[in-house]
């Protein structure tokens, strides 16, 4: 909700986050944290990577972008795109079209 008013994010992102979730606050797109993680490449030659995502995540933000790597040997997926209809983050783990997602990628 605190994004949709920018004022709220702010005062959620300066006073809540360090103090209630400091790993909310590392990950937040463009922290010290993130900017450190992304200098540089992630990925390593030889590995396939696959990253699954959702549209409408309000956990990982922003959606897609938060989770994405645009590196050669990774794929960047939306859920929805395997299977329409709202699957929030949280179910992420225990939703039946990311399990098949998942060993599909294992094979």
């Amino acid at each position: 909700m605190a994004n949709l008013v920018p004022p709220v994010r702010n005062t959620v992102d300066s006073t809540l986050l360090p103090v209630f979730c400091t790993a909310c606050a590392d990950l937040e797109a463009g922290s010290d944290f993130m900017r450190a993680l992304n200098d540089g490449p992630i990925a390593q030659p030889g590995v396939r990577y696959a990253v699954p995502a959702t549209r409408d995540d309000t956990t990982s933000t922003p959606a897609g972008a938060a989770s994405s790597i645009g590196e050669p040997g990774v794929s960047n997926e939306f859920i929805q795109d395997l299977r329409p209809g709202a699957v929030s983050h949280q179910q992420l783990p225990r939703d039946p079209a990311v399990g098949r997602w998942v060993l599909d990628r294992l094979n």
